[in-house]
């Protein structure tokens, strides 16, 4: 379906004022290349690297990207973070993408692990900075009120010199479901009070559906969220 003018009006007068908050999923990181010369890979792609880099018996049967991962961890670590920065490190990013530093988000928030926005801004001529937190090691902060900065929260961790610094397998989601995520506590606040847009996400973390369910018990009454708009081969409210 086509986006309602009303909703169109009400999406850029969100933009405009500093309101509007952005998601990010691997769908936005695809017209990127690595420094293999490829696309960066969604998850089930990067799932299928990873088997062949196991050296299973069998093709790729469909296993999940977090039991794929979890195996992986068990070998040597070096190996592991070099597929990682052949992968998800930018060598390429189109033009296109500049659109996303002439925007003044409120906040940005991501479950990507690349550094494709980070390259967008080091390009920008906006004038804006980015502020890149690691929501795996670190605490909030309050946003800049003079709009100099945007912030940039990796909810699943950055690319570092390690695999274990980036949130893929299934032991390292069960160990951060049992402690309180204070920036996925935060994306929910601002889920909850602005209208947000979601690219290329296709909303199945299991850490967002966990701080989902927890913002429910904690606010039952609700209330009327704001408009969330999650954008695809085209613009569709949900």
């Amino acid at each position: 379906m086509d986006i309602k003018p009303t909703d169109r009006d009400f999406l850029l007068n969100s933009i405009t004022t500093n309101s509007a908050v952005l998601f990010l999923g691997a769908g936005f990181s695809v017209g990127a290349k690595n420094k293999n010369g490829a696309p960066i890979p969604l998850a089930k792609d990067f799932t299928k690297i990873l088997w062949e880099f196991l050296n299973y018996s069998t093709e790729y049967d469909g296993t999940n990207l977090q039991t794929v991962f979890e195996s992986a961890l068990r070998r040597k670590h070096s190996d592991i973070q070099r597929i990682l920065d052949m992968n998800f490190r930018c060598s390429e990013i189109p033009e296109w993408y500049r659109f996303l530093s002439q925007i003044f988000w409120h906040r940005i928030y991501t479950t990507n692990i690349d550094d494709l926005v980070e390259g967008i801004f080091h390009k920008s001529t906006s004038g804006q900075n980015l502020q890149v937190f690691n929501a795996v090691t670190d605490d909030y902060r309050e946003r800049d009120q003079f709009l100099e900065s945007v912030q940039y929260i990796k909810l699943n961790g950055t690319l570092s010199n390690t695999p274990t610094s980036v949130t893929f397998s299934l032991t390292q989601y069960g160990e951060r479901l049992v402690n309180t995520e204070v920036w996925y506590d935060q994306f929910f606040r601002d889920y909850a009070t602005r209208p947000t847009v979601f690219i290329g996400s296709e909303l199945d973390e299991p850490m967002f559906w966990q701080a989902l369910a927890a913002r429910g018990k904690r606010y039952p009454k609700g209330g009327r969220l704001e408009k969330s708009f999650l954008v695809e081969m085209k613009l569709v409210k949900f």
